[in-house]
C-alpha cells in the first residue's frame, strides 16, 4: 500500500451474513500467521494470515460477536458477544474452553500475554479481568461513568487500558485499584498496541500514537479529514514503506506517511463503514472490515509476489 498511484488487487473474503466487526492477528507460527475475526451473525472465524483462507468457524455464541483476540500462537482465541458473555476458545479444535458471564453487551475482549488473563468492556459500563486458572467470576472490576469502548492489556499485565465514547483514555491498575485518566480529540473507537511502535489510538477526529506505559504522545495527532470519522487504525510495520493504515465511515482504505501524515494512497473496495484495520506481523499486508460483511486483504507493496498475488499489478 505504498502508492497512490498503482492501486492493489485485493482478496476478498467472504462467509459472513452481517458486519464483520473485528479482527485481530496472531504472531508468526510455524505455519505462518492466523487471523480471527468477530461478526454480527454471531459466527467468529479463524483465517490464514497470508492468503486469508477460511480455516474454521466457532460455533456457540448466541447473539452477534462484537469483539475477538487471539494469542501470538494462535492457539487460543477470545471472543465478546452480545449474549452477555466472553468466552476462550481452542483454535485447533474450534471448541469452547471457558465462558465468563457479564451483566451486558462484551463490546470488546483482550487476551494476556501469557492467555490467563482476559480483559472485557461491556455495554453496562464496566470492566472486568478474568482469569481462566480460578474459574468463570472476575477477579477484578472497575465501573466507569460512561460505556468503555474498547479495551486493552498493557505488554506486562499488570494494567488494562480503556477508551469511552465520552473520548476519555483510561488506565487502571486493578492491583492498586487506581485509575488515570486523560482526555484525547474525540470518541475512542479503537486501541491497538503496536510492538515497538507504541499505543495507537483511534477516534474519531484523529490518530494518536503514545507510550503505553506513560501515556504521553510520542508525535503530534494526526488529524482525520471534515465530514469523515475514523473507526480504526494501525501501525504497517514495514521498514521500506512504514507507514499508518486507518479506515472509517467513508469505506475507504487509507495510508500515511507515519512521519509528516501526509496521505500516500486511498483504496476503495468496501461497501460499507470500515469497522477494524490490522496489519499482518510481517507488514507485508493490511486486513480491513467492514459493515459489508467482508473482510479484505490488501498488499503492502502492489505487485510483489506474496501469498496469492502473483507478482502481478
Amino acid at each position: 500500500m505504498a502508492n497512490a498511484a498503482t492501486p492493489p488487487t485485493c482478496l476478498t473474503c467472504m462467509g459472513n451474513e452481517k458486519a464483520v466487526v473485528d479482527i485481530a492477528f496472531s504472531g508468526i507460527t510455524l505455519d505462518g500467521p492466523f487471523f480471527a475475526t468477530a461478526s454480527l451473525d454471531g459466527k467468529p472465524m479463524l483465517r490464514n494470515g497470508v492468503t486469508g483462507d477460511w480455516i474454521g468457524t466457532f460455533q456457540g455464541s448466541k447473539a452477534a460477536v462484537w469483539s475477538v483476540d487471539i494469542d501470538a500462537n494462535a492457539e487460543i482465541v477470545a471472543t465478546g458477544a452480545a449474549d452477555y458473555t466472553a468466552k476462550l476458545w481452542d483454535a485447533m479444535s474450534g471448541q469452547s474452553t471457558h465462558e465468563f458471564a457479564c451483566k451486558k453487551i462484551v463490546k470488546s475482549v483482550s487476551l494476556s500475554r501469557d492467555t490467563n488473563l482476559l480483559a472485557t468492556a461491556s455495554t453496562d459500563g464496566t470492566v472486568r479481568v478474568f482469569d481462566k486458572r480460578v474459574g468463570s467470576e472476575s477477579v477484578s472490576e472497575h465501573a466507569t461513568q460512561t460505556v468503555p469502548s474498547c479495551v486493552i492489556f498493557a505488554e506486562n499485565a499488570t494494567s488494562v487500558l480503556f477508551g469511552s465514547d465520552d473520548a476519555t483514555l483510561s488506565v487502571w491498575h486493578p492491583q492498586h485499584e487506581t485509575v488515570q485518566t486523560q482526555s484525547l480529540s474525540g470518541p475512542i473507537k479503537d486501541l491497538h498496541r503496536q510492538p515497538g511502535k507504541g499505543l495507537v489510538i483511534t477516534t474519531t477526529a484523529a490518530i494518536h500514537i503514545h507510550d503505553e506505559v506513560k501515556l504521553n504522545p510520542l508525535q503530534d495527532a494526526f488529524a482525520i479529514p471534515d465530514g469523515i470519522d475514523a473507526h480504526s487504525a494501525c501501525v504497517n510495520p514495514s521498514s521500506q514503506y512504514p507507514s499508518i493504515v486507518w479506515g472509517g465511515s467513508d469505506n475507504i482504505v487509507h495510508t500515511m506517511c507515519s512521519k509528516t501524515g501526509q496521505e500516500t494512497a486511498a483504496y476503495r473496495g468496501h461497501h460499507g463503514t470500515i469497522r477494524c484495520v490490522r496489519t499482518s506481523p510481517d507488514g507485508e499486508l493490511t486486513a480491513t472490515c467492514a459493515e459489508d460483511g467482508t473482510v479484505r486483504l490488501w498488499p503492502t507493496v502492489p505487485g510483489k509476489k506474496y501469498g496469492l498475488w502473483t507478482g502481478l499489478n
